[in-house]
């Protein structure tokens, strides 16, 4: 082979990696392929997905420091509010499958761990008992303030890793993006397992780090990114079903909740955000193909498992 040309186009993605590491090669790359980001792309501190912020990365920080800044998000009503016509569109898929995946729910006994202001206690009219619980005072304190007085329905302050409280005693456990908040998140699957019965279910969602817009993003030769600042590890779809089998669970049924195949992706997103965002016709396609694409690609996958 006569030329650095000729070489990239023989070797093509095999070398990748090599010719990402050494910027004369990456250059060439970038003119012969089009798909090499450039060095600026690549050492460019990643914002916030969602709020377009430079937040810190909870992922750097303690159980104790994430807590103090999860209640101060809280009491400023700063945490999880609903931004754009997607993000709501997608917060009542997401509720619709979860409940669906264990409904009719009167005659079940609950619990939501990591549930906030209130979680699934919205969408749930009736039910046996109702127990939600979050690591946050302040999301606890605003959840009874909300929902306290719906018969059978109580909120407490609880760690999703230990959980104080009975054994085999649930029907269903739901952790509707939560595994994703937390520095070990198997010992919460360990926990669930613990206070549901026998025969009762576990319902995990959680943002999808396979999802089609990560597959593009690496495919363009992009850095992965989380889709929010306060995620200390984000997982995907057979990362998950792993955890939930290594500690006794047998899968019933999944699901995908939307799909962005250009999410977040630099120099693309920018162009197609107002599309995604807020047309509500395009929203309603991404919300379909969701459907169709399952767990494996959606943006986020739900897994409901089984205590044998």
């Amino acid at each position: 082979m006569k030329t650095l040309k000729d070489w990239i186009i023989a070797t093509g993605l095999k070398n990748r990696a090599v010719i990402n590491s050494i910027p004369v090669f990456r250059e060439v790359a970038r003119q012969v392929y089009r798909w090499m980001p450039s060095s600026e792309a690549i050492s460019a501190p990643r914002k916030d997905a969602v709020t377009g912020q430079a937040n810190e990365d909870y992922a750097s920080l303690s159980a104790a420091q994430i807590k103090k800044l999860m209640n101060e998000r809280y009491s400023k009503e700063e945490a999880y509010v609903v931004t754009c016509l997607w993000d709501k569109v997608r917060t009542e898929e997401l509720n619709t499958v979860v409940i669906n995946m264990f409904s009719p729910t009167v005659d079940k006994r609950i619990l939501e761990v990591g549930a906030g202001i209130g979680g699934s206690a919205a969408y749930i009219s009736k039910c046996k008992e109702f127990v939600g619980t979050d690591v946050s005072e302040v999301a606890v304190s605003q959840a009874r303030q909300t929902f306290g007085n719906k018969p059978n329905f109580s909120f407490l302050t609880m760690d999703a890793m230990d959980l104080k409280l009975d054994e085999d005693y649930f029907d269903v456990v739901i952790a509707k993006e939560v595994i994703e908040h937390l520095p070990e998140p198997q010992r919460a699957i360990r926990e669930a397992f613990s206070v549901l019965r026998h025969g009762g279910l576990l319902v995990v969602t959680s943002p999808n780090r396979d999802s089609l817009h990560l597959r593009v993003n690496r495919m363009l030769g992009y850095p992965d990114f989380k889709c929010s600042f306060d995620h200390v590890k984000e997982f995907t779809f057979g990362e998950v079903v792993e955890m939930l089998t290594e500690e006794g669970f047998r899968i019933k049924d999944t699901a995908g909740v939307f799909l962005q195949p250009y999410w977040g992706i630099h120099k693309i997103d920018d162009h197609v955000r107002h599309l995604t965002d807020n047309d509500p016709r395009m929203v309603e396609m991404l919300r379909d193909l969701g459907k169709r694409a399952g767990a494996e690609y959606a943006f986020c996958f739900v897994v409901s498992a089984i205590k044998p």
